[in-house]
């Protein structure tokens, strides 16, 4: 049992968290403001105390929920708030006295949100290798499939464990897992090289596709054009190989995200330094590289989006109209690109349904800005989740971090890539983000890892720990959690699941909340109630 003592100007409050929610709801009241600044509630359950009361006894006490009518509350100190529905509320309560006279109002706000303080299940995915490339973090990411299970797609170069029939030195590894985290099926594809998959979705059929990059020429692989090449695979719902393709020229491509589009094909987002081959139009060094694809695979359009500089996606989204949102980063400050306030910045992308550029926005400072994904909102904006190490601009930073560490950093825009509010979290070190979604009830739930333990953060187990972060509508925090153990745990991807939240990221603790390492590192997914 925890108690805060807080001073108004005529009452003492002493808030009690009790256990009054029952305890199969995966939500909790939580606290987002008021006049005692406390930020965290778990339960519903207030007591108060008058304290050195002027003008007279207290002859009763008032309170309303919500901004309705006051009512009596006779001489009780204790209110149960168990009655209330999904969303923000406020409590208010104020002393009258003999005299007829009243105490200061004392106000909270509330959410009735969803709190995962409880890990419904986690599991670690791998063998005695490196599920990634050694020395390098990849991404993964994970979806939720029409079964009710989930499918994760990643990296590994294990040949024991959870990976059968490894075919070189790092493939494209997609495991099946059933709604309790239990393995079902997993495949390995790729050649004699490191293929690297990054991204999964479900299709309409039922089956799979994933996509990330290869640098081999046999095995799985047909048609690399040269290094590197945007690899795009088919699977049916048992993981078994349909078609492959490979898209790239003669230098570097590198797949990133995928999406099915509603004529059945798909998009691709990914960057490239070719210019031949599938490439054209690069506008120097890195460009981001979109590609339409009909539903086999072949390709219908391809776009280069950039500058002289470098160009990097990370997330593509269709959008509502039919087009596409493309979240990444840019050093560039000609071509495709304007705006640029120094550095690198946030690039945002807005295409129509041919990948002609509607609009685009640079966000940032005169530091460095990474964008890393991008999700369309109900009222028809967007939120863009990312990290900053600039302290102006369009940047407003609250936390510990030196100039040269990262915040999370969060941006809400409007319809046409107009900011309407912004919000970085983040403590005395590196704190980053790599995944956004809106929350089934309202605001948003952010994934990515932490260094710090201050600031906003609590909780770190050590080193680098998986950050969730989840804030109201306008961007202020609601609560934090960190994930993890003693090693090094970083959060990719983070999806609303039926109650809670499904991430998914990598590991090689085996302690704090990890349990089950193969060794080194391995895909970590934690559902969370």
């Amino acid at each position: 049992m925890k108690f805060l003592v807080i001073c108004g100007s005529a009452l003492f409050l002493l808030l009690i968290i009790s256990s009054c929610i029952p305890s199969n709801l995966p939500h909790s009241l939580i606290k987002i403001g008021g006049i005692d600044g406390l930020t965290n509630i778990e339960n519903n359950t207030l007591q108060w105390i008058p304290e050195g009361e002027k003008g007279g006894a207290v002859v009763m006490y008032e309170c309303r929920k919500d901004g309705g009518a006051w009512y009596s509350n006779g001489l009780e100190t204790t209110y149960v708030w168990d009655s209330y529905s999904e969303g923000l509320h406020s409590f208010e309560v104020r002393a009258k006295k003999k005299n007829g006279t009243y105490s200061e109002t004392l106000k909270w706000l509330f959410e009735y949100a969803d709190k995962p303080d409880l890990i419904s299940w986690q599991k670690c995915l791998g063998g005695s290798g490196f599920e990634g490339l050694a020395g390098v973090y990849t991404y993964n990411s994970i979806q939720l499939t029409a079964d009710g299970g989930y499918i994760v797609a990643g990296t590994t170069d294990s040949k024991d464990g959870d990976v059968s029939n490894n075919k070189g030195k790092a493939d494209f590894w997609v495991t099946k897992l059933d709604s309790t985290g239990s393995l079902e099926w997993e495949k390995s594809l790729g050649g004699s090289e490191d293929d690297v998959g990054q991204f999964v979705i479900e299709t309409a059929d039922g089956g799979y596709v994933v996509v990330g990059y290869t640098s081999s020429t046999d095995g799985d692989v047909t048609g690399n054009h040269g290094n590197s090449d945007i690899w795009v695979i088919k699977l049916d719902q048992e993981g078994n190989l349909i078609w492959q393709k490979c898209f790239g020229g003669t230098d570097y491509d590198i797949g990133q995200s995928v999406l099915q589009t509603g004529d059945g094909g798909f998009i691709v987002a990914g960057i490239t330094r070719s210019n031949n081959g599938d490439v054209s139009g690069n506008n120097g060094d890195w460009d981001i590289w979109v590609l339409k694809l009909d539903e086999s695979g072949n390709l219908i359009w391809q776009k280069c989006l950039g500058g002289s500089g470098t160009d990097v996606s990370h997330t593509i989204q269709q959008t509502t109209d039919g087009g596409f949102a493309i979240a990444g980063f840019t050093s560039s400050d000609d071509g495709d690109v304007s705006g640029n306030r120094g550095g690198f910045d946030i690039w945002v992308i807005k295409l129509d349904e041919t990948g002609n550029v509607s609009w685009q926005k640079c966000l940032g400072g005169s530091g460095n800005d990474w964008g890393r994904s991008i999700q369309q909102t109900n009222d028809g904006g967007y939120i863009v989740a990312g990290s900053t190490s600039s302290v102006d601009g369009d940047v407003e930073r609250n936390t510990l971090s030196a100039v040269s560490n990262d915040d999370v950093w969060l941006v809400k825009l409007d319809d046409e890539g107009n900011v309407e509010w912004q919000s970085c979290f983040g403590g005395a070190y590196t704190d980053l983000s790599y995944s956004v979604t809106q929350a089934n009830n309202g605001g948003y739930a952010v994934i990515g890892f932490t260094e710090s333990n201050d600031g906003d953060v609590e909780g770190n187990h050590g080193g680098r720990d998986i950050w969730i972060v989840r804030v109201d509508d306008m961007g202020s925090l609601v609560w934090q959690k960190c994930l993890g153990g003693t090693g090094t745990d970083m959060g990719y991807f983070i999806q609303n699941a039926e109650e809670g939240y499904v991430i998914v990221g990598q590991t090689d603790s085996n302690d704090g909340d990890v349990e089950g390492n193969h060794g080194n590192i391995d895909i970590w997914v934690v559902k969370l109630l």
